[in-house]
């Protein structure tokens, strides 16, 4: 019988990739950001091994990325509004998300490597985030409406901030 070998990642803390991906309805492209702003260790796909996860910010962008400090230019994708919950507990907006992986084949063929941040510095200002917080992805289930929702949801908060 076949041993499960723990998943390991192969990108670091502070790596800034992009892919592509098309709007069908008007043939319009747009470029999705990941930045890896942690790995940890969850027993999650076999029980009893603890494979890397990535904690990912994902954003948007019209251009495809240069240089890494292309990413301020960017529109951050808020993956769930924050809110009081029926029981009085305050939550808060969710941007990184636990990007699962089995395998690397499923990620996007276009996936590019951009550049690195210092990852003390993403570290000092990205907060690990709370096992109850933490928002699940799989690349097999990410798809253009997600990263679009999320993009929806980060513009009606700007506009709330702004009024």
């Amino acid at each position: 019988m076949s041993t499960h070998k723990p998943y390991r990642v192969d990108w670091n803390i502070g790596d800034l990739y992009a892919f592509e991906m098309n709007d069908d309805s008007n043939e319009s492209s747009y470029y999705v950001l990941m930045l890896i702003v942690n790995i940890i260790l969850e027993d999650w796909n076999v029980k009893g091994i603890e494979d890397e996860v990535s904690q990912v910010r994902f954003y948007i962008s019209d251009n495809m990325p240069d240089v890494k400090e292309d990413l301020y230019e960017s529109t951050p994708l808020c993956f769930r509004k924050g809110g009081v919950d029926a029981i009085g507990l305050l939550h808060p907006n969710i941007y990184t998300v636990n990007l699962y992986e089995r395998s690397k084949r499923k990620r996007p063929k276009d996936l590019v490597f951009i550049g690195s941040f210092d990852e003390q510095l993403i570290k000092d200002k990205i907060p690990e985030i709370p096992s109850n917080e933490r928002y699940p992805f799989f690349w097999g289930e990410l798809n253009k409406r997600d990263f679009l929702t999320a993009y929806s949801r980060q513009k009606k908060l700007e506009e709330s901030f702004n009024k």
